[in-house]
């Protein structure tokens, strides 16, 4: 478990990232298009529920975020292939709740590539750490002071073969693997994932492509016997291109989950998900999006120092609206809907015999507003507010604000 920076050891990474800004600032009237950019950032954020506790409950508890970071990215032509990536260094710094400082990075790299006879394909890799958002308090209710820092690894790889026909052909692997920095709370809910996928697409015509697929995945809990599940998806899609403003895509599946412990078999899906996704330019200023799924979800588990608990989304029906108006060429405004409605279940644990049902509902409302004066400068302002209604007894209401604003500084793109 990675420790929290003291005071005489963050100044450095600020006064880094002061130096580097002041440097790029310097570099930016010679600056040109290239296919790498390096830059700093900094944001200021105020959450009022940290833990998304239930309000009245007198557990709310909010705090103001202070985070630096050092960005870079690549995008790279390198004959038929193309190289790219993108890198952040981050270090969070909590105004009152300091035991959950850290340092977080998010790293992604691909190569898209392509041989003779059609084929291609791209082979990823991606490395994430961050704090998991849970209710870090024991059975007494006393506070848990170690860090809830959630780290993920995946790698992909995927292969394409494109006859001289209008039919496509495809096959990917994705592996995934999901700890925790608490020691105690990675024993309970650290995850291997691994989905294999193989796939047929077939172009109708200069507008539409249709396909068809299945998809084998399992998920396994390294260190907690009986709750490792299987899920299989039989997946029908299509992508379709009304004009070059507007793209629509579609698919529906039947899916089916399978867990492997009898007491987790309950919570078992076969049924139809689908997803419906679309986006069109509707003037030369605004920009719209919509999507709409419905599908499964993976067990999240509630841990504290004397029992484990797990709550399972059956279903979950997602509705998210963007609207992007481009005010200036250098103003740009965004608002956002998204509504969630989750179907749970929470099993029977060692504090509980019983199990529970209900229903969550989740709505969130997001404004922003960013101004570039320059390629190399952006400032940005976003508020959100978020609330849960809940219905039976396996999830508990709650509401939240939160506010940001950072500055970017870029050179190179």
């Amino acid at each position: 478990m990675s420790l929290p920076l003291t005071p005489a050891l963050r100044h450095p990474l600020r006064a880094t990232a002061i130096a580097l800004s002041l440097s790029l600032a310097g570099l930016a009237v010679h600056a040109e298009t290239s296919p790498y950019y390096l830059g700093v950032a900094t944001t200021l954020s105020h959450d009022s529920n940290l833990y998304r506790r239930s309000d009245g409950s007198g557990q709310v508890v909010g705090d103001t975020v202070w985070a630096q970071a050092l960005v870079a990215g690549l995008d790279q032509t390198l004959g038929r292939q193309r190289l790219s990536g993108t890198a952040t260094l981050r270090r969070n710094d909590y105004s009152k709740l300091d035991t959950l400082d850290y340092t977080g990075h998010n790293l992604k790299l691909a190569l898209d590539w392509e041989t003779v006879n059609n084929l291609s394909g791209t082979v990823g890799v991606s490395s994430a750490r961050g704090l998991r958002r849970v209710d870090t308090t024991n059975s007494l209710g006393q506070p848990i002071s170690e860090q809830y820092v959630q780290n993920d690894r995946s790698v992909n790889a995927s292969v394409r073969l494109g006859v001289i026909t209008r039919m496509t052909l495809e096959a990917g692997i994705v592996q995934a693997r999901t700890g925790y920095s608490f020691a105690a709370y990675d024993r309970a809910n650290a995850t291997r994932q691994r989905t294999l996928s193989v796939a047929s697409r077939y172009q109708l015509g200069g507008a539409t492509q249709v396909g068809i697929g299945l998809r084998q995945g399992r998920v396994v809990y390294p260190s907690v016997s009986g709750n490792d599940y299987d899920r299989r998806d039989i997946d029908l899609t299509v992508n379709w291109r009304p004009s070059g403003l507007s793209t629509v895509y579609g698919r529906f599946s039947h899916s089916r989950t399978e867990h492997d412990a009898a007491a987790a078999r309950t919570t078992d899906f076969s049924g139809p998900t689908w997803e419906l996704r679309g986006d069109t330019q509707a003037t030369g200023k605004l920009k719209l999006a919509a999507s709409l799924s419905r599908d499964t979800g993976i067990a999240t588990s509630t841990y504290s120092l004397t029992s484990r608990s797990e709550n399972f989304s059956r279903a979950s029906t997602n509705i998210g609206l963007d609207a992007n108006f481009a005010l200036t060429s250098k103003i740009a405004l965004r608002a956002g809907l998204d509504l969630s409605r989750r179907d749970l279940e929470r099993l029977a644990s060692s504090t509980s015999t019983s199990n529970l049902s209900g229903k969550d509902d989740t709505r969130t409302l997001s404004l922003g507003a960013s101004w570039q004066p320059t390629r190399s400068i952006t400032l940005a302002c976003d508020l959100s507010h978020e609330q849960r209604s809940v219905s039976g007894n396996a999830s508990l209401p709650y509401s939240a604000d939160v506010y940001s604003c950072n500055g970017q500084f870029v050179l190179g793109r």
